[in-house]
């Protein structure tokens, strides 16, 4: 749910509920959506400021268009223009194509190619665990980056029923602090 502020502040403001297609988005607009290259891979077009759609016109040498994304009309015509340009290349030509084009464009990548991503390793989402029984493993790192308060991987997750004499320790603690508690009120 956190991830959904737009969906969530149209929901709550005015019972909108947003689905593919129907809002800006969520592929309605023509500057935010996702389009099909040459060899069937995708590329995500997110250019909501008029900067980076123009910069994406000029790329594709289509000014023709960089005006029309002004007029609502004009949606299913851009999308199918983009359709067509994004498909004239492969997805590696439009990296190259697109590169230090501030376009808000970028490749739709595979699991494998999100977890080698230069980003996500500079944002160490995939963390190396050592564990003595079962030796090296990788997991998903840690969303939040806290500067006076970073997460740390402190031990492995517990193995079935390792935990489980613990957790009913602390359960049977703290039910009779509760009842405790009641009993001096």
């Amino acid at each position: 749910m956190t991830l959904m502020p737009g969906a969530a502040s149209l929901y709550f403001g005015s019972g909108f509920v947003a689905e593919r297609g129907n809002n800006w988005l969520t592929g309605a607009n023509a500057n935010y959506n996702i389009y099909a290259t040459k060899e069937g891979r995708y590329l995500a077009v997110g250019c909501l400021e008029k900067k980076f759609w123009s910069n994406l016109c000029a790329v594709l040498q289509r000014p023709d268009m960089t005006d029309l994304i002004d007029d609502d009309a004009n949606h299913d015509y851009l999308k199918q223009q983009l359709s067509l340009e994004f498909a004239k290349h492969t997805l590696p030509e439009w990296e190259q194509l697109l590169a230090g084009k501030d376009t808000c464009v970028t490749p739709v990548l595979d699991f494998a190619e999100a977890v080698a991503a230069e980003q996500t390793k500079a944002n160490e989402m995939v963390l190396n665990v050592e564990d003595a029984e079962l030796g090296s493993y990788r997991q998903l790192g840690f969303a939040m980056k806290l500067s006076k308060t970073p997460a740390a991987l402190r031990k492995r997750a517990p193995r079935l029923g390792e935990d489980t004499q613990l957790v009913l320790s602390q359960a049977i603690a703290d039910e009779k602090l509760l009842a405790e508690a009641l009993q001096s009120k």
